[in-house]
């Protein structure tokens, strides 16, 4: 079985032929078959498609070849018959990324970068004014960047591994308990 650390699966993303689809979707479970053709758009097909299957591939690389997903109330995926095993995908135009930990929750998150504007576009859409007075206040566009995306991904990450929406109290003290102690780190 897994050690007390969180393995982490990548999985780069290419166009899909039908073939390997078809392959790919025989690797899933009824649920997540028939979860998979509920979506319109291709590219999200293929993306829920090759990230679950990339969860298959993993779950049986850390040994655990029978297993139940289910769903908590707030639709968080887990395993039945391993609840000590917890597992979070993330994808992106391009990448997957799946990962694994025994005895803890944990989240992954992977995001494509965006040409952005500028700084001040952004910020005003989607920040409090404190937030926008801070980065303004940042000498260089790095420090503004890596202010804010250690912000929003420690965010992402505890919504990801709690199955809390982005709104909730729980989520933000979770967030900012990990910033304040620098749980996670980003480079």
């Amino acid at each position: 079985m897994m050690r007390q650390n969180v393995s982490l699966f990548l999985c780069p993303v290419v166009d899909l032929d039908e073939g390997l689809l078809a392959a790919l979707l025989a690797e899933l479970t009824l649920q997540e078959r028939q979860r998979a053709r509920r979506f319109s758009c291709n590219q999200a097909h293929h993306l829920f498609v090759v990230a679950h299957a990339a969860l298959h591939w993993a779950l049986r690389d850390a040994g655990v070849h029978r297993y139940d997903l289910c769903c908590n109330p707030q639709g968080k995926p887990y395993l039945k018959d391993h609840p000590d095993l917890h597992f979070n995908l993330s994808h992106t135009e391009g990448l997957i990324a799946v990962a694994l930990c025994s005895g803890r929750p944990m989240g992954v998150d992977v995001e494509r970068l965006a040409d952005l504007q500028t700084y001040q576009e952004l910020a005003a859409r989607v920040m409090t004014p404190a937030e926008c007075s801070y980065m303004a206040a940042q000498s260089t566009p790095q420090d503004r960047f890596r202010g804010y995306g250690k912000g929003l991904h420690q965010l992402q990450i505890a919504a990801a591994s709690t199955g809390q929406t982005a709104g909730s109290d729980f989520l933000m003290q979770a967030a900012l308990q990990a910033a304040a102690s620098d749980a996670v780190k980003f480079r």
